[in-house]
């Protein structure tokens, strides 16, 4: 039986991120991203799912102005440090990883993931990292 990861140790910058998931790499890693301010029980579903895709999965999650900037006045809902704690402590999740621009571009070309998970509501279409 192994023992669940600490949250705590699940909280990683760019360069611990890319140390322990990033290229080369044995284990197959799935990203996947957003503002989650609000985590309904389908958010919790979809990231199982994701995480079912790959040996691990990364999360990069959208820092506070960024959640103000894409999501309005009024939000987050709840600041990046307690959706962060909340996150890290789904089984599901291997790492949280901040991203304080608009899209996660720039970790997911750094990171190199062998897949990218998105929600139902988004299309391949304009997706940031999608390829065209």
């Amino acid at each position: 039986m192994t023992t669940p990861m600490n949250p705590a140790d699940k909280l990683l910058s760019w360069e611990e991120a890319l140390q322990r998931y990033g290229r080369p790499r044995e284990e197959r890693v799935v990203f996947t991203n957003g503002c989650l301010h609000i985590l309904p029980p389908g958010h919790v579903e979809d990231l199982h799912t994701a995480r079912s895709l790959g040996d691990r999965l990364v999360l990069g999650l959208n820092g506070d102005d960024s959640v103000r900037r894409l999501k309005g006045e009024g939000r987050p809902v709840n600041g990046y440090d307690d959706r962060a704690t909340v996150l890290a402590g789904l089984e599901a999740v291997d790492a949280v990883v901040r991203f304080d621009d608009d899209t996660p571009l720039k970790l997911i070309e750094a990171l190199l993931p062998d897949g990218w998970v998105t929600g139902g509501d988004y299309r391949p279409v304009g997706i940031v990292g999608a390829g065209e």
